[in-house]
């Protein structure tokens, strides 16, 4: 554990520390509860560096949820869901809501909001360039090595190749990518992924939430509040203090291909204006 603390500010171990403490709690009380006959599965997804390990974070400090994380046993494998797992875990969950981030099956939305009953999704929208800023820090070279193998070569055994709808594949490919950097590649990763939402038309979708990480970090109450609702819970204030308003404006110098940044810039201004 100690490993895991390493580089991090008293804060950040004060809040890891005793998220912790909360989890085993949780796990101790759930050994006396009996199952839940009707457990709504929420399921938190969106592009990766968008915010949906920080909600998941939070909704580990509420006793009334269960919640799995994106390579939880219970609901995945390596990372990428299990459908008949979490169909198992639902079953014998003891909450009221059971929490999920499958972010990797983000491109999976339809079948996360049909194959389960009551089910309901909350998608985080972080700027594209903050998530550039941050997924080049996180991933290197990875994420962008994914995109431009599948869009140039039509290769690659990932979550973007397994998943990517063909009508997004085929709209990547008609562009001139001759020239695309790095970045351009996670920006690319960053549409793929968000113009799900616009494809299936989620914004009129009532099971749907889609959350801006640009609104919920300076204003967590508000929003917490909101999503704490839209599950069917009221809401804890005290969560709200465990967020970081810094992380907003890290991707402001991100410079991008005129033809990319045209593309998600379009689609920001689209989802924003939906949602």
């Amino acid at each position: 554990m100690l490993g895991t603390l390493k580089g991090l500010s008293a804060r950040q171990i004060q809040e890891k520390v005793s998220r912790r403490l909360i989890v085993k709690a949780k796990i101790f009380i759930n050994l006396f509860r009996s199952s839940k006959p009707d457990t709504r599965p929420v399921f938190v997804i969106g592009n990766g560096r968008s915010g949906t390990t920080m909600l998941i974070n939070l909704f580990e400090r509420d006793f009334r949820l269960d919640v799995y994380g994106e390579n939880d046993p219970n609901i995945a494998n390596n990372y990428l869901l299990d459908f008949d797992k979490v169909a198992a875990t639902i079953e014998r969950s003891k909450s009221r809501v059971m929490v999920a981030k499958p972010l990797l099956n983000t491109f999976d939305v339809m079948r996360l909001l049909n194959d389960y009953n009551d089910s309901k999704v909350v998608w985080m929208l972080r700027s594209y360039k903050d998530m550039i800023s941050s997924a080049k820090k996180s991933f290197g070279d990875r994420l962008p090595g994914y995109m431009h193998d599948l869009v140039v070569h039509g290769s690659g055994d990932n979550f973007l190749s397994k998943g990517m709808p063909p009508i997004t594949l085929q709209r990547l490919r008609k562009l001139d990518c001759s020239g695309f950097s790095e970045l351009d590649w996670i920006a690319l990763a960053w549409w793929s992924v968000n113009v799900t939402a616009v494809d299936n038309n989620l914004n009129h979708d009532s099971r749907v939430l889609l959350v801006r990480y640009d609104l919920i970090v300076p204003a967590p109450e508000k929003y917490l509040k909101k999503i704490s609702h839209f599950m069917g819970l009221e809401y804890l204030p005290r969560l709200g203090g465990y967020i970081n308003a810094r992380s907003v404006g890290k991707g402001a110098d991100v410079a991008l291909s005129p033809v990319v940044d045209k593309m998600c810039s379009e689609l920001y201004d689209e989802l924003k204006a939906k949602f």
